[in-house]
């Protein structure tokens, strides 16, 4: 029976064949059966989504309920570094050059090195943190948990982006969504996809052409909005 014909929704139709796959082990394995009859069957494959990214008036009302420097300067950092979140909390006070605005990620995903960078906002909040931290030195954490004084950790920041998104009434508020969102952001502002691709860290540009897609669908629907044909004759 063809699933995907009846109009079953991917995910499904997927569940059902994983199902299947499982029962066709159990009675292989128990002697019920010669073979698996879905050893050979490929999986029916489920569509690659991007998950929501914030608008701009989403991160307005995060940086509104903001109480701290620290929490703005967060948000900003998240949201223009594009750092993964194990990244963002591994930082240390001199992988920041607050002049250039670089940042160096050591040992990315993958135990691989690169830079991100900080535009002038960005590195205004994480400047008016620092300034409450005079006593941080070089090798210091960037970010600090406020109950226990010791680095942020990445449990600590999804907590921190939770409590942070119920203030706002911000859904999906967690750091993954600042990365997807900024990579979405430097799209649609025309950056390149290969500076993108190395900012982000992506090994491929397989998930870049997935935003990319959003990006066109973008400029599609404007042009049916604002085309210069059938707005003007």
């Amino acid at each position: 029976m063809d699933l995907e014909r009846e109009g079953l929704a991917p995910n499904t139709v997927h569940g059902y064949a994983q199902i299947l796959k499982t029962f066709c082990r159990f009675l292989e394995s128990e002697g019920f059966a010669p073979t698996n009859a879905m050893a050979r069957v490929a999986m029916p494959k489920l569509p690659k989504q991007i998950m929501p990214a914030f608008s701009p008036e989403d991160v307005k009302r995060l940086l509104g309920a903001c109480t701290s420097a620290r929490e703005t300067a967060i948000v900003l950092c998240l949201l223009d570094s594009g750092c993964r979140a194990a990244e963002f909390c591994a930082l240390r006070v001199q992988d920041v050059d607050l002049r250039s605005g670089s940042v160096r990620v050591i040992h990315g995903k993958g135990a691989k090195d690169r830079s991100v960078y900080l535009g002038g906002k960005a590195r205004q909040a994480l400047i008016r943190y620092l300034r409450e931290r005079p006593e941080a030195g070089a090798t210091a954490p960037l970010w600090l948990s406020e109950n226990t004084g010791e680095g942020l950790t990445a449990n600590g920041l999804f907590k921190l982006c939770k409590r942070l998104g119920e203030r706002a009434r911000v859904a999906h508020c967690h750091p993954h969504t600042f990365r997807r969102t900024c990579a979405l952001w430097s799209l649609r502002a025309g950056m390149s996809v290969y500076h993108l691709q190395a900012i982000m860290g992506h090994s491929d540009l397989e998930t870049l052409r997935r935003y990319l897609a959003l990006v066109e669908s973008d400029a599609e629907e404007a042009h049916r909005r604002f085309g210069a044909v059938d707005n003007m004759l």
